[in-house]
């Protein structure tokens, strides 16, 4: 499947932010967009989370969302189980979704991946304990 599109208004709920896992200070190893999917790199640097990266193991790695843009170097502030996010457009209330094939992205899934995500409305997802699902 393909990444969810994140949507031009992108935005963190406040009210979830006051209790959501919230990770400042790491630095961007790579250009990162707000709304994209991250991970802690063995630099120590974050990089954008895709299927293919495991730093330990075989399952994709996954921190949370970037709340704001970063360049290379710059801090990120990165927003975890908990939070809820106004992420994109069209979602299905209920639908799982993992770390997508595309870098920084998230795809609909029911049937395997790095489960991290739960849309609760059309438009808002919340960052759940992540789950491998298996084929």
């Amino acid at each position: 499947m393909a990444a969810e599109t994140i949507a031009s208004d992108f935005s963190l709920d406040i009210a979830s932010a006051k209790s959501a896992l919230k990770v400042s200070g790491l630095k961007a190893g790579v250009a990162i967009a707000e709304g994209q999917t991250v991970y802690i790199a063995s630099d120590g640097t974050l990089k954008l989370a895709v299927t293919t990266q495991s730093v330990v193991g075989d399952q994709p790695d996954f921190l949370g969302i970037a709340a704001h843009d970063a360049a290379v170097g710059e801090n990120v502030t990165v927003f975890g189980v908990g939070a809820r996010f106004h992420y994109s457009a069209g979602l299905t209330p209920g639908e799982f979704f993992a770390v997508s094939a595309t870098a920084g992205g998230l795809e609909a899934t029911v049937t395997v991946g790095l489960v991290v995500a739960v849309a609760i409305n059309a438009t808002d997802i919340l960052i759940i304990p992540s789950t491998w699902l298996h084929a």
